[in-house]
């Protein structure tokens, strides 16, 4: 049975590289030993494969969503790919189609 999108992503932690140093460093290295070296700390296995994106970010994606919860509160295997990468939290698009100012004050600076 094939998992839904949304579902998926819950199963999925995003790392940004702030250094481009760093970046092509961990880049560098196989799927695999990232792999490894993200599963060095755990018991059991919490990543199961990398996908890297043309940003140069990486997606880790876990069996569970519980592994993905986990790998987010412990994030000292991000130290064992000798990188400060920072794991991205999901975000999501808001519009705002309208914000009443009626009331508002436009010559206060607080109020802008």
């Amino acid at each position: 049975m094939p998992i839904k999108p949304t579902a998926q992503r819950l199963q999925e932690v995003k790392i940004k590289f702030l250094d481009l140093i760093e970046r092509s460093n961990v880049l560098g290295l196989s799927n695999k030993a990232i792999l490894n070296d993200i599963n060095k700390l755990f018991l059991a296995p919490h990543a199961v494969s990398i996908k890297r994106l043309p940003s140069g970010d990486l997606v880790v994606q876990t069996p569970t969503e519980d592994d993905c919860k986990s790998l987010i509160a412990n994030q000292k295997w991000l130290t064992n790919l000798k990188s400060f990468g920072v794991v991205l939290l999901e975000r999501f698009p808001v519009f705002v189609h309208a914000v009443r100012i009626a009331n508002v004050d436009s010559d206060e600076t607080k109020a802008i």
